[in-house]
């Protein structure tokens, strides 16, 4: 049996909203995946004679670690869109983000990885277990840090390893080959002259995220505003697809009548973001004259 998981996105839930009690309302409850390997165990009982073994394949967006408010507390060469990149502190960067991830959903990733006390209840049958982690977009820094690495094999694979995760699995019994949805999207995948995906380069849809969606919801956290705006401006990078930000800021204003309590807020960012050289960069090397409407014309 292969069964396929993607685009859960734990995060260190700085830029989650909270209920009334205090649980995060973004990550998934730890409830959800004891639900969810009960249904799967409950169906290899029924077909017990035909599977001989069950592969979950996590297929990339686990962890996400660019939805955080750390990115802004650091200086700007720890962050990952700095040009030039320092990769020594954008390691040291994203490895206290993913601790704080792994804690933050240690109970969610004990069931994921087989670790949990109650897994040996939960999961009824025999059949052996096979578990593999695809790096996606949003977790792409994953596999450029033997930190992130050997915490990713313990945490989600249950096994001792900081060997670099393959971002393919080629399930030759199933016929099927497992990639994350990334590599068809130019925003959020780069690619050399031959369209070969270059997946340790930073595409413009991770820049995205952080120095744009995620930063509109921490400056929100600062502003005079009602604290259900608040809420729905943390919630933006859930928006899609992407262009229905523009929608979706306009309806909080409107709905709140915070117009001139935000449009400040708004601009700077936007301004700033303009003036990363990392958007410049990018926006030069996409900027295609003789093809159109290219990439760098769409996010103008």
């Amino acid at each position: 049996m292969l069964v396929i998981i993607s685009d859960l996105h734990f995060t260190d839930g700085t830029t989650s909203n909270l209920s009334a009690d205090g649980t995060d309302l973004f990550n998934i409850s730890p409830e959800a995946f004891r639900l969810f390997f009960g249904k799967i165990s409950s169906i290899i009982e029924r077909r017990k004679e035909s599977v001989r073994e069950v592969k979950f394949v996590y297929n990339g967006d686990i962890f996400d670690p660019l939805r955080t408010c750390t990115w802004f507390e650091v200086p700007a060469g720890h962050r990952f869109w700095n040009v030039p990149p320092d990769r020594k502190a954008i390691q040291k960067t994203c490895g206290g983000i993913v601790a704080r991830i792994l804690h933050h959903n240690q109970e969610a990733l004990a069931w994921l990885s087989g670790q949990h006390p109650d897994f040996e209840k939960t999961w009824q049958v025999d059949q052996e277990v096979e578990r593999v982690y695809i790096p996606g977009n949003h977790d792409r820094l994953m596999n450029l840090s033997p930190y992130c690495r050997r915490q990713v094999q313990l945490k989600l694979l249950n096994c001792k390893s900081s060997a670099r995760f393959d971002n393919a699995c080629l399930d030759r019994r199933h016929q099927t080959l497992i990639i994350h949805g990334h590599e068809a999207d130019p925003f959020n995948c780069e690619f050399d002259p031959g369209g070969n995906p270059k997946y340790d380069d930073t595409p413009i849809g991770d820049v995205l995220t952080t120095a744009l969606f995620a930063n509109i919801g921490h400056q929100a956290n600062g502003l005079d505003i009602p604290a259900a705006a608040k809420e729905r401006f943390r919630d933006i990078d859930n928006v899609r697809p992407n262009l229905a930000v523009i929608r979706y800021l306009q309806d909080i204003i409107t709905d709140f009548a915070i117009s001139g309590k935000v449009e400040k807020m708004l601009q700077t960012i936007v301004e700033e973001f303009n003036q990363l050289a990392f958007y410049q960069k990018w926006s030069k090397a996409h900027d295609q004259w003789n093809l159109g409407y290219d990439e760098a014309d769409k996010l103008q």
